[in-house]
């Protein structure tokens, strides 16, 4: 499911099948994301307001960065 929140800095973050995407390009009607881990090459685009694509797979499951991402919330607090 694709939803968009706001980060803790103000940025939008897409959030898409356990994935987490920060903006990386706009045009008129293109979002361009890239996925939140510097090193992984995870890439969707976003025609319009709800419909994506993957543009390029990630170097891990999806699972595994949710787990990295509860685990860093719970450090910070």
């Amino acid at each position: 499911m694709l939803s968009i929140v706001v980060s803790k800095r103000n940025k939008s973050i897409l959030l898409l099948d356990t994935f987490r995407y920060t903006q990386d390009e706009i045009s008129s009607i293109t979002i361009y994301w890239k996925c939140e881990n510097r090193s992984c090459p995870g890439r969707v685009i976003q025609y319009g307001s709800n419909s994506s694509s993957m543009k390029k797979s990630h170097n891990r499951d999806g699972d595994e960065m949710k787990e990295w991402m509860e685990n860093y919330r719970k450090e910070k607090c």
